[in-house]
């Protein structure tokens, strides 16, 4: 049988790779005049800064939404510069307590459920990333039942695009071997996977 390639995933890595070179040519730019001696002021910092989270999200989006494979392996370490440069300046706060590396397989359905699991904490709050799945606390939960309907295969769902990760999770779930799961309880929530 002929390997069919996943477009959509092919495509979400190219635009990825072609922002990925300007952004670092911005923080190079930025890196370059902080060595040429020009003082650092409020608005280079806040272009640093801005560099350096875009990359971090990017990153985060073309593992999530990008071509993977079981043989490309994350390194554990580059997850968690990930999300503690997204956790900065942010509402929410990631605890990542996955041990070791994993694929690119495995780490696609982990971050695409951090996504469904943000839309879920509209005030901030902490997620918390293990192994069997993400739990997640915050002062006020929004629970939108379509959206986890559909991130659970559980009903298909008109989804925007702002949403369009409930409906990518439970493919690359399953093709990592995880279940979706939601229970809700108290101001928190854990997607089992």
């Amino acid at each position: 049988m002929k390997h069919t390639p996943d477009i959509a995933a092919l495509i979400g890595s190219r635009i990825c790779h072609d922002l990925i070179g300007p952004l670092s040519a911005i923080g190079n730019g930025v890196e370059l005049l902080s060595l040429a001696g020009l003082p650092e002021t409020p608005e280079m910092a806040l272009i640093a800064d801005s560099v350096t989270s875009a990359n971090a999200k990017i990153k985060f989006l073309r593992i999530a939404f990008g071509a993977a494979s079981a043989d490309q392996l994350v390194n554990h370490s580059e997850v968690v510069a990930i999300l503690d440069v997204m956790s900065k300046n942010s509402r929410i706060s990631y605890d990542w307590q996955v041990d070791g590396d994993l694929n690119r397989v495995q780490l696609r359905a982990l971050f695409l459920a951090i996504m469904c699991v943000e839309t879920a904490l509209p005030l901030g709050g902490e997620i918390t990333i293990r192994g069997s799945g993400i739990f997640a606390a915050g002062r006020k939960l929004n629970i939108v039942q379509h959206h986890w309907d559909a991130a659970q295969n559980k009903a298909a769902a008109d989804l925007a695009a702002a949403h369009v990760q409930f409906a990518v999770l439970p493919w690359a779930a399953s093709e990592a071997g995880m279940i979706p799961a939601l229970s809700v309880a108290d101001g928190s929530l854990d997607l089992a996977l």
